[in-house]
């Protein structure tokens, strides 16, 4: 499975090479979550993950209508819902600008970027991108509809606030993809029938 994870990296935009070059050469506060329906890929910077969780899901609207979200749970990689055309699915997350962190989204053919600084109205786009691994968990949204602060990026080690940062991800993904929670339960007996 190494060689769809090495896959999903490949063919970068413009854009993306950019981003790459900045996170791994420069060593910029760059994130990169990728899939490519099989297998995920998790970079912070130019370190690679290997232990985590990982729930990533978008809903665009109008001439960009995807609707994607991968799910990789304790060795399972599921693409949950996907449009037909809709990977690979890259996230960047830009964190240089601690104030006005950005995302750039490659989603099938298509790119698409979004930030604070779009206009209200501009996009009703939602991006959320739930990383969990042993020693903490990330939490990255952009949703659209809000008027002002249309991002929000929280980091914590904390075990409580990791407990309460989890629920809200999934109570959104929930809202937006249907039947996410059963998918998960259902993962974790499985795994705990093995044990």
């Amino acid at each position: 499975m190494k060689t769809k994870a090495v896959d999903v990296l490949n063919e970068f935009s413009e854009t993306e090479e950019k981003l790459a070059y900045q996170m791994i050469r420069k060593k910029k506060d760059i994130q990169l979550f990728a899939c490519d329906g099989i297998e995920p890929c998790v970079y912070l910077g130019n370190t690679r993950l290997e232990q985590f969780n990982l729930i990533s899901g978008y809903i665009g609207r109008g001439n960009k209508a995807y609707k994607a979200c991968h799910v990789s749970h304790a060795d399972q990689h599921v693409p949950f819902v996907q449009t037909p055309g809709s990977f690979p699915f890259r996230v960047w997350v830009d964190c240089r600008d601690k104030s006005d962190v950005s995302f750039h989204i490659t989603i099938g053919n298509d790119s698409i970027d979004l930030s604070n600084s779009q206009e209200n109205g501009e996009t009703s786009e939602l991006l959320v991108v739930f990383l969990e691994c042993p020693d903490f968990v990330q939490f990255s949204l952009f949703d659209g509809r809000v008027a002002y602060q249309k991002v929000s990026h929280i980091f914590t080690a904390s075990k409580q606030i990791m407990e309460k940062m989890r629920t809200i991800a999934l109570s959104m993904l929930e809202e937006s993809f249907p039947g996410l929670n059963e998918f998960l339960l259902k993962i974790e007996d499985d795994l705990n029938e093995e044990v």
